[in-house]
């Protein structure tokens, strides 16, 4: 059986998987230092967790991270748009959900990419929380 619990890892769902027969579980928590103490509790009970997407401050917590570079993915999006738009316009930005390390780190390569195009303003930032 595997199990797998996006979003706060003190959820019911990912806590009801240390106390049960569930193995492995996957996540993919919202921000890099909160979830680690419930990960290391997991692998305390042998529970084998893989981390999807953002990582944990200590990565010797889970038995593997799989993620993307979400800081060049925001940068490529930021360059493909300004290209779009022929280098000046007014855009917006729906990050995610902020304090999500995956989002913000979207958010940061894609404000990073604005900042090559003078003529293009950011004028409005609406997280999705989705």
């Amino acid at each position: 059986m595997f199990v797998s619990a996006c979003g706060n890892l003190t959820s019911a769902r990912f806590n009801c998987s240390l106390f049960s027969e569930v193995r492995p579980v996957s996540t993919c928590p919202y921000s890099v230092p909160h979830p680690t103490a419930t990960i290391k509790q997991a692998a305390e009970a042998g529970i084998p967790t893989v981390t999807i997407d953002s990582g944990l401050s200590d990565p010797e917590a889970s038995i593997c991270y799989v993620a993307t570079d979400n800081v060049e993915g925001g940068r490529k999006s930021g360059e493909k748009l300004a290209e779009l738009i022929g280098g000046t316009g007014k855009v917006g930005l729906i990050p995610f959900k902020q304090g999500a390390a995956s989002s913000d780190e979207r958010e940061q390569g894609f404000e990073e990419a604005m900042a090559e195009y003078p003529d293009i303003e950011i004028v409005s930032k609406l997280y999705s929380e989705s």
